[in-house]
């Protein structure tokens, strides 16, 4: 059955997010979902901000937080409109936007930015949103919040439309009515009243507002469920917003199980270095619980979209669980994943700076930066290389072919590649491992093994090398 209308509900939630009993239900029925905005999410100002396009759901967002906060409105609300420019209209909606917030008694701030058109990744709708971000961080200081108007029907929306691309839970998760991106604190008062209600209310306050062309172009996935989808189920199933509402909270609280228990299983499968997961681990959990780590851990490492399903379902059964005497490896969107020895590898494709083959070097100085990483010197005692059977500046300089080295201690001279392979480092750091010469003379891989006769004996003053990398995704 049909919730009943209810004339106040906009209000109510409103209230309940900026009013002086802010924190409380903003709904009435069992119907809404209980956000308890005031828990932690007050303003550190007192002040609020509105994104205010101009549109329907933004006026009545900014009218209502006006009447809520009457007249301490002029000292602790604040709008922001965004002129994207990609509509010839533009400038007379910004016009419309000063009128209107000039008409409350609030403060209206307006940036215009230039939108790129080349729809690269997520299209012209994500560079939108980016710049239109990247303005609100430009206009609100750090700790006053954003309200935004995304209503009960705009969730409904969201949900059916990543459902039918095929999304996983962490995808079809709903919109929540508070959160932070990029340091944007972004609350949504609104997400448990319906389109209908909010039409209601601007139409009983006799509001005027700008209608957005795009926003009915049926050639847009999103306008055709608003205007054909979405009605049609509301004809036949009055509650499928709502219904629809739900499932995307559902799958939110399912989304953030399967990240801990990601958490947990990745612990248990840590390899021999914090970068690294032991295959065996994985191989040993059920498919879909070793995909759902690796999906997890892919992404916490190179901050990228979660890979699909059947991506992941490939990595572990050609990578994961293959033959201990293979070394595979699987690539994608410009990371790449290995494994050898056992264990799980991970890295960027991308082709970084340049290093350089070889580059002079004072211990004695500050610590050299390399494009992948830092070598730094401490001075000790009988530990690294003998400082006096060292030159004042040292090369460093990057595997070639050919190298040898005698480690201290060990009475044979083996080649690099040899002494490389029985400390487990992979082929393809190899090369990138920096090595230490005097003169011709390969005195260390820093970090692995100094050579003889540069390697300090007891009590010899010395420098302790050390190899510091840069992680991939850091």
């Amino acid at each position: 059955m049909a919730r009943s209308p209810d004339p106040d509900r906009v209000l109510r939630a409103v209230r309940a997010v900026v009013g002086p009993r802010a924190g409380l239900d903003p709904g009435r029925d069992s119907g809404e979902r209980r956000h308890e905005f005031g828990s932690g999410f007050g303003s550190d100002s007192g002040r609020w901000w509105v994104a205010f396009s101009g549109g329907v759901d933004s006026s009545v967002l900014l009218d209502s937080a006006a009447r809520v906060l009457g007249a301490r409105a002029a000292a602790r609300l604040a709008a922001v409109h965004v002129n994207h420019g990609l509509h010839p209209d533009a400038g007379n909606w910004e016009d419309h936007c000063r009128a209107a917030a000039e008409g409350l008694g609030v403060r209206l701030e307006v940036r215009r930015v230039a939108v790129r058109r080349d729809r690269g990744q997520g299209g012209l709708e994500a560079a939108a949103r980016a710049a239109r971000h990247a303005a609100l961080r430009d206009v609100v200081p750090p700790g006053e919040p954003v309200l935004l108007a995304h209503h009960l029907d705009d969730q409904a929306e969201t949900v059916l439309h990543r459902i039918l691309r095929g999304a996983g839970p962490a995808g079809i998760a709903a919109m929540r009515p508070q959160v932070t991106v990029g340091g944007l604190r972004l609350v949504r008062p609104l997400l448990a009243v319906p389109r209908s209600e909010i039409l209601d209310y601007a139409a009983t306050r006799s509001l005027a507002w700008v209608e957005d062309p795009g926003n009915r172009a049926a050639a847009h996935d999103r306008s055709h469920l608003r205007h054909r989808v979405m009605p049609a189920l509301a004809e036949r199933w009055p509650e499928a917003g709502a219904a629809l509402a739900r499932l995307g909270e559902r799958a939110d609280e399912t989304a953030s199980m399967l990240d801990g228990l990601a958490a947990v299983d990745l612990e248990a499968a840590r390899g021999r270095s914090p970068e690294t997961l032991c295959a065996a681990a994985l191989a040993a959990l059920p498919p879909a619980r070793a995909e759902n780590a690796l999906r997890v851990w892919l992404v916490s490492r190179h901050r990228i979209a979660p890979p699909p399903r059947h991506w992941l379902r490939a990595l572990v059964n050609e990578v994961v669980s293959a033959r201990s005497d293979r070394l595979p490896e699987a690539a994608r969107g410009g990371i790449w994943i290995r494994r050898h020895l056992g264990e799980l590898h991970t890295g960027s494709a991308r082709a970084g700076p340049r290093i350089p083959e070889r580059t002079s070097w004072r211990p004695a100085g500050e610590p050299l930066d390399l494009p992948h990483g830092r070598l730094r010197a401490a001075r000790t005692e009988g530990e690294g290389l003998a400082i006096a059977r060292l030159p004042p500046t040292i090369d460093v300089r990057f595997r070639r072919g050919g190298e040898r080295c005698r480690p201290a201690g060990r009475g044979v001279t083996k080649p690099l590649k040899d002494l490389f392979r029985e400390l487990g480092i992979p082929p393809w750091e190899r090369g990138r491992r920096p090595l230490v010469f005097a003169g011709e003379r390969l005195a260390s891989a820093p970090g692995l093994f100094d050579c003889d006769p540069f390697a300090a004996h007891a009590g010899e003053p010395a420098w302790r090398l050390e190899w510091l990398a840069h992680l991939c995704g850091s």
